[in-house]
């Protein structure tokens, strides 16, 4: 496979971590964290290079194996876009309902 497409690849989710705090971390095949969502629901992007603290192994999900990547499977491909898409969709939101909301104009009549 080629080398942007190994590239692509590996920003897609490969799985999601439970913390002991209640948080959930989005990590990609390299075990870089993506996005994080804390206990009250707010969620963060990471930058890939923090360590997460306290995972609870028994919870960690995985969305595919080497049997089943996306690079071989479109399921597969799928599935994760859609992950990814949700979490981003998620935080958007949340950056979005932080703005202020403008004032009501007075009418003229």
């Amino acid at each position: 496979m080629e080398q942007i497409e190994q590239e692509r690849l590996a920003c897609l989710p490969y799985g999601q971590w439970h913390t002991q705090q209640g948080s959930i971390v989005l990590f990609d095949r390299q075990y870089r964290p993506i996005y994080s969502q804390d206990d009250k629901g707010n969620i963060a992007v990471m930058s890939g290079n923090e360590w997460i603290d306290n995972i609870d192994a028994d919870k960690t999900e995985y969305f595919y194996n080497d049997g089943n990547s996306p690079d071989k499977e479109f399921h597969t491909l799928a599935k994760v876009k859609k992950v990814l898409a949700d979490w981003t969709m998620k935080y958007r939101h949340q950056q979005v309902s932080k703005l202020p909301l403008p004032k009501p104009q007075a009418k003229q009549g």
